[in-house]
């Protein structure tokens, strides 16, 4: 799914979230729930229903066609049919003008009966029915709390939580701290003592701890759960999700849970649909707390977020990570091709990443840098090993040739899709921050950051390491050549980042040093020992 359908399908649960916290009855949130929905698919009809006493009632309607017999009579058969069975529903209608896709969903909840109803006129995608999954988890609260409160006190910061976990999970790329992230809004969400997240090897078939909260580190590095084992074990094996509010009660799973553990309440449920990939836990040790239907609903919500996430972040990684082992293997041949520039990639990414971090860029464009700076050089492949190499000045044509450098790299990546977010940052790193620069003349901050980080990295290293045409320059020259380039080759910030984190290193360097001379000791006279 591309990043800008995720993002306008995240934008939607954040609109939904907040059109709660701001509407005062349940009809203006539900009507404003159809309409997000019908924009954020591109669907042409929606309605949102519920059961009272005997009789389906539709909430909102939205769309072409709501108001005529065929779809109402479609839409109360297949919404009776979703909720009595507790599953989707879909159907295939056509006539002689067109064909339509018809399918409900669900609402997930015991204490309220009713279904999402969409029509469109193109079947709906895999990560479209875990989005509609999604928001149905949403209406369910919504329908819930309105009809419960004057009866219970529903916090609407879960809610929030829900919203921020849109962003914040829309935004993490690395699949490490993703997984922390959906540790902690679960949480918040849940409350308890302790958070486990465990993905499943398939070549095992066991779980393992990825991201955890409240848990010593000995179990997070040793537990290993089959399938069928424990409480995690059953779920993933049963794509089943578990709710057991008092442990001690409850004899169906005395078996499953670890005595050692102390459990008195816990939360197992699965990751993924038709492929299960893990597990997320909440368990309650220490306090008297005991989680309900309620807590496990956020939790459902939650888990069918970041399942699609998770699974996009995966496939993102795999693809970058296949491209990658490819283009490494071009970075070598270039290396093997120039033996001057050996280890100039690795170098360039190590000084890169630690500007960026400096910087306090974000994970996404870190990332971005990162796999910019190992490639940046491989359109060197297009230039003549003979001009390359040469020792002597270059003649106007042979300077054109080896400046078309970065415009080459880029036409070698551009079918890779995996990497359309580096390209801007390879193709303009040979920019200067006064416009004299190439490929594109850009100046100051029309040049990308990932650009002006990667030409500062780039020039150090060339400038510290030996070439055909002169020999390399010590560390303080490099460092007195950029501060000299300020503000006409390169940018001010970044220079300013780049020699703090050389002077942080060399304090580091020195520090160890200190700490390395044997002590001297003196006797009580005064004579060294």
């Amino acid at each position: 799914m591309a990043d800008g359908q995720i993002e306008r399908k995240f934008a939607t649960l954040i609109e939904i979230g907040g059109a709660l916290k701001c509407l005062p009855d349940l009809t203006s949130f539900t009507d404003r729930l159809v309409a997000s929905v019908t924009e954020a698919l591109g669907v042409s009809a929606c309605t949102l229903s519920i059961e009272e006493t005997t009789d389906l009632v539709c909430l909102s309607a939205i769309g072409s066609g709501v108001s005529e017999p065929q779809f109402l009579k479609l839409e109360r058969e297949m919404s009776r049919r979703a909720i009595e069975k507790k599953s989707t529903e879909s159907q295939r209608v056509s006539d002689e003008k067109r064909v339509r896709y018809y399918s409900a969903i669900p609402l997930p909840t015991q204490r309220t009966k009713g279904s999402l109803f969409v029509g469109s006129l193109h079947p709906l995608s895999r990560e479209d029915w875990e989005f509609l999954t999604a928001v149905t988890h949403i209406a369910a609260l919504a329908v819930d709390r309105t009809r419960l409160e004057e009866q219970m006190d529903i916090d609407l910061s879960e809610f929030q939580a829900l919203l921020e976990m849109g962003v914040t999970v829309g935004s993490v790329l690395d699949i490490r701290k993703l997984m922390d992230v959906i540790v902690h809004i679960a949480l918040r969400l849940a409350g308890g003592d302790s958070v486990s997240l465990m993905i499943l090897d398939p070549r095992t078939n066991e779980l393992t701890i990825e991201a955890a909260y409240g848990l010593d580190r000995d179990i997070i590095e040793g537990t290993r759960v089959k399938l069928g084992e424990q409480i995690a074990g059953w779920v993933a094996e049963k794509g089943i999700p578990l709710l057991l509010g008092d442990v001690s009660k409850d004899n169906r799973f005395r078996n499953l849970v670890r005595k050692d553990r102390g459990i008195k309440s816990a939360l197992s449920v699965p990751i993924g649909d038709e492929q299960i990939i893990g597990v997320l836990n909440v368990d309650v040790v220490e306090s008297d707390r005991q989680f309900t239907d309620h807590d496990l609903d956020l939790l459902n919500i939650l888990v069918k977020q970041v399942s699609v996430s998770l699974k996009n972040v995966r496939l993102y990684a795999q693809a970058r990570d296949a491209c990658l082992e490819v283009m490494q293997s071009l970075v070598r041949t270039v290396e093997t091709r120039e033996e001057y520039i050996k280890g100039h990639s690795e170098r360039v990414t190590k000084y890169a990443l630690a500007i960026a971090k400096r910087l306090n860029l974000p994970d996404k464009e870190v990332e971005a840098i990162r796999y910019a700076a190992i490639l940046h050089d491989i359109g060197r492949l297009g230039v003549s090993r003979r001009i390359l190499s040469k020792k002597g000045p270059f003649t106007e044509e042979e300077r054109r040739m080896v400046e078309a450098h970065p415009r080459l790299t880029v036409e070698m990546l551009k079918p890779l899709t995996a990497f359309g977010d580096v390209l801007p940052i390879i193709y303009h790193h040979h920019e200067r921050y006064d416009g004299h620069g190439y490929v594109g003349g850009l100046k100051k901050t029309d040049i990308p950051m990932g650009s002006r980080i990667l030409a500062v990295a780039d020039a150090y290293e060339a400038m510290i390491s030996e070439r055909p045409h002169r020999p390399p320059m010590s560390k303080e020259e490099a460092i007195n050549e950029l501060k000299k380039c300020s503000g006409t080759q390169f940018d001010p910030e970044v220079v300013e980042a780049f020699l703090a984190v050389l002077e942080k290193k060399n304090r580091s360097r020195e520090s160890s040093k200190k700490s390395e001379r044997p002590r001297q000791w003196r006797g009580s006279k005064g004579i060294e020992g």
